[in-house]
């Protein structure tokens, strides 16, 4: 629906041969003397890195193809929302609070609904602006996730490594996540990796569920030591970034 709503943006038909320019988006595109029936078998595209963001989209059915060539302007500033949900006391708010001040509170309070908090990055072109969405793990707010992650880039799914039935709850929670959520990159996190002695959730359980719930990643991490907490941060962003074409685009 997408590609048939950009087509009748620029004016040209499902059967139609053509080559036309245009700019949609922030992008430039040149099509290029092809056409395409009226149905797409599968959609393609690829980024080749450069000072400027060169993006190839093939729309293929049978041997037809409609190719367009865009180039994208660096971007000044960019903003992604990213939600982070699991059962109550598992250390999702440490977390934030670790990642965002480099301090750790043991005597932080159980979030009431969700808090947002906001993390500022500076990328070696531009800023990122990064909004984290802390939602609170108690049953009674649960529901709220299927409105409130609306629009959210990446998920984080957390858990407490001496807890096995916070590892389970993602039984409940991402149904309720992807409700109105598909499609994103979602890290699964293990918390409290200061208390190994204490672990109850084995590492291959939990890669069990990671292959099942298609995961992108699994880190362990301790909020108390500071151990992984950037990294958890880190690796969602890069890959928020090189999903929507910023491969280029470093952190300082």
């Amino acid at each position: 629906m997408f590609f048939k709503y950009l087509l009748e943006t620029l004016n040209l038909s499902l059967h139609q041969k053509t080559s036309a320019s245009t700019n949609l988006s922030g992008y430039f595109f040149k099509f290029i003397n092809q056409s395409i029936s009226s149905k797409f078998l599968f959609i393609y595209y690829h980024t080749i890195n450069s000072k400027r963001s060169k993006t190839l989209i093939f729309i293929q059915k049978n041997n037809s193809y409609l190719e367009m060539e865009g180039i994208r302007k660096e971007p000044r500033e960019l903003t992604y929302k990213i939600s982070i949900f699991g059962d109550r006391g598992v250390g999702k708010t440490t977390l934030v609070n670790r990642y965002i001040t480099c301090e750790f509170h043991e005597d932080t309070l159980a979030t009431l609904g969700a808090t947002i908090h906001i993390k500022y990055l500076e990328l070696e072109k531009g800023k990122l602006t990064l909004q984290i969405w802390d939602f609170g793990g108690q049953k009674r707010f649960k529901f709220l996730i299927s409105s409130y992650a609306r629009g959210s880039a990446g998920g984080i799914f957390m858990f407490d490594l001496t807890n096995y039935e916070s590892l389970m709850a993602i039984n409940e929670w991402l149904p309720e996540f992807g409700k109105t959520v598909r499609y994103i990159p979602l890290i699964m996190v293990g918390s409290k990796l200061d208390l190994e002695q204490k672990r109850v959730c084995k590492k291959n359980q939990v890669l069990d569920i990671i292959k099942s719930y298609k995961f992108h990643k699994y880190i362990e991490c301790s909020s108390k030591t500071g151990e992984n907490v950037e990294l958890v941060f880190k690796v969602l962003l890069r890959k928020i970034l090189d999903d929507r074409g910023y491969k280029h685009l470093k952190f300082k």
